[in-house]
Order: structure tokens, then sequence, then C-alpha cells
């Protein structure tokens, strides 16, 4: 019989996640894939990526701001004066 479950590995032992069909003490075979190599442990590079690709985006638009006047760095002396 084949069967494909997840489990998690605990105290030298892998223990399934739900209940299998395997009688007690059968011996099986077992193949093993991490998390991580199913693109799982990228997730965090990915989130990374895109904060510094956020973070690179917004200082280029200080350098794009208008020079009319009429930004916030000129709120106080728009409506107050000089």
């Amino acid at each position: 019989m084949t069967q494909e479950f997840d489990a998690i590995y605990e105290n030298g032992v892998f223990r399934p996640l739900k209940p299998v069909g395997f009688r007690e003490h059968e011996v099986v075979s077992i193949s093993v894939t991490s998390s991580d190599d199913t693109g799982m442990g990228n997730a965090e590079d990915e989130q990374r990526q895109a904060l510094l690709a956020f973070a690179d985006k917004m200082e280029s638009l200080v350098e794009d701001l208008p020079t009319d006047g009429a930004t916030n760095r000129d709120h106080d002396r728009i409506i107050y004066g000089d």
C-alpha cells in the first residue's frame, strides 16, 4: 500500500499529522521531503526582497517630488506664510 501524508519530526521520530492505515509495527519505506525543499522556506526571502523593493521605490519618490512649492515640506509656509 502506498500513502502520502504529512508528518512532524519530534524527539527523533516522524509522527503523522493525521491517522494512517498501517498496522502497528508494520515495516514501511519512507521518502522524506522537507517543507523547505518545496518552496515554503523561500517565503521569508521573497518577503524580504519585496520589502527592499518597496523601500527603494519610496526613496525614489522623494526625488520625484514636484518643485511648485505645493508639497508637504512647504505646508507651513503656504498656510501661515514666511
